[in-house]
């Protein structure tokens, strides 16, 4: 069994219209929550609106996309700006489960498949602090 540490006040949480996304069950965010044995991980500290200063420790892509948006900070990033075959949006599931709060806009595009896409911004500062 892999021991993770869950930010407070984020365990069972239940959905509800004003809260946004929230957690159905804790194991959800034990799923995304980095296994300290078998992946290098870094812990990213942001400030939740209800429970103060949290940590949450990012492995793997969910890593690499937390940077990416830190990195792009108000330009906020898309789908198409990363390389082909990123599950954006999952990923942006797996950092809103895990509290941090994150806005998506809906922009439009042309060329040869003109449609919508979301641009992804982090709505709360956070650092990496190891």
């Amino acid at each position: 069994m892999t021991d993770h540490t869950i930010a407070p006040g984020l365990q069972a949480q239940a959905p509800g219209p004003a809260e946004g996304i929230g957690l159905d069950d804790a194991n959800l965010l034990l799923e995304i929550l980095p296994d300290a044995k078998t992946s290098k991980t870094s812990t990213f500290a942001f400030e939740h609106v209800l429970h103060g200063r949290q940590t949450v420790p990012l492995g793997g892509r969910n890593r690499w996309l937390m940077r990416k948006l830190i990195e792009r900070g108000n330009r906020g990033l898309t789908a198409a700006e990363l390389p082909a075959g990123v599950r954006v949006s999952a990923l942006i599931l797996n950092l809103r489960r895990a509290g941090i709060a994150i806005t998506s806009e809906v922009e439009r595009h042309s060329g040869d498949f003109p449609g919508n896409h979301c641009r992804y911004f982090l709505d709360v500062r956070v650092t990496e602090i190891r």
